[in-house]
C-alpha cells in the first residue's frame, strides 16, 4: 500500500472507529455493577400505585422490568 494522504486518512478513520467501537463496550461491562445497582434502587423507590398504573398500561413491559429486576437482585 503506497504511502498517500488518502491510505493515512482511511488507516487513521479505520482505527478511530475500532477504538471508539471497543470503547463503547468496555464502558459498557465496566459500569454494569453500578448500573445494575442503581436500576434496583431506582426500582424500589417507586410507589406501588406509580407500579400499578405501569403494569395496568404495558402489562408485557412490567413483566420485563419485574424480572430484570428479580435477576439482579439474585446476582447481589
Amino acid at each position: 500500500m503506497p504511502l498517500t494522504i488518502a491510505n493515512a486518512e482511511s488507516a487513521y478513520l479505520t482505527a478511530t472507529a475500532r477504538h471508539k467501537r471497543w470503547l463503547t463496550g468496555f464502558m459498557g461491562r465496566w459500569q454494569a455493577p453500578l448500573t445494575d445497582a442503581i436500576m434496583v434502587t431506582w426500582w424500589e423507590t417507586i410507589p406501588p400505585e406509580v407500579k400499578a398504573a405501569a403494569k395496568a398500561k404495558n402489562p408485557a413491559g412490567y413483566a420485563a422490568i419485574e424480572k430484570k429486576i428479580a435477576g439482579l437482585k439474585q446476582e447481589r
